[in-house]
């Protein structure tokens, strides 16, 4: 599994927008050195929220780093890459980071294909059922959206209709069974 944390900003006003707003994505071309930034991909919800707010995506190594540090160094670093694409842009009012990696429930957020391996294999064993123990997630999406909330949207929806499906199967089983017993 892969680490994706992500760092949210919120401003209280709108005249802290500095950005354009029918843009959905900002990327930030850095050297490939230790002067470039963490935070390089930005998505902007601001439109579709009602609220001024970025999303500042930092990933892999990197993501397990930044958990290591304060909210103040993050949001330092953040900053950093902000002003380079907007130079007018304030503080942020609200912060607030994920540290997926951190997290003794996930330990990382998302998987992803690696060397030598068949995705589509590892997640066929990992959707499998086991008794009564059904399998969804992003992990176990056969379908192109592995490591995506789509992803996860849809391997959920294929496990309720998986069980679903069983629930019924099941149920006629029952009333067969208490038919024969009658008879």
């Amino acid at each position: 599994f892969g680490t994706l944390n992500k760092l949210i900003l919120y401003w209280e006003s709108d005249s802290a927008v500095v950005w354009p707003l029918d843009t959905g994505w900002f990327m930030l071309a850095t050297a490939d050195d230790e002067s470039s930034n963490d935070f390089v991909t930005v998505f902007n919800p601001t439109k579709e929220k009602g609220v001024p707010c970025l999303v500042l995506w930092v990933g892999g190594f990197d993501a397990v780093l930044k958990e290591d540090e304060s909210d103040d160094e993050i949001l330092q670093d953040a900053m950093n890459s902000l002003t380079a694409m907007f130079p007018s842009i304030s503080n942020p009012d609200t912060v607030f980071f994920t540290r997926w990696n951190s997290e003794v429930n996930f330990r990382g957020s998302y998987s992803f294909a690696t060397a030598g391996r068949e995705f589509a294999s590892d997640a066929a064993v990992l959707k499998e059922s086991i008794g009564g123990l059904w399998f969804a997630g992003e992990a176990t999406n056969e379908d192109g959206w592995h490591s995506t909330t789509v992803g996860a949207w849809q391997s959920g929806e294929d496990v309720a209709k998986s069980i679903s499906k069983s629930l019924k199967r099941l149920s006629q089983d029952c009333l067969k069974h208490r038919l024969e017993v009658k008879s």
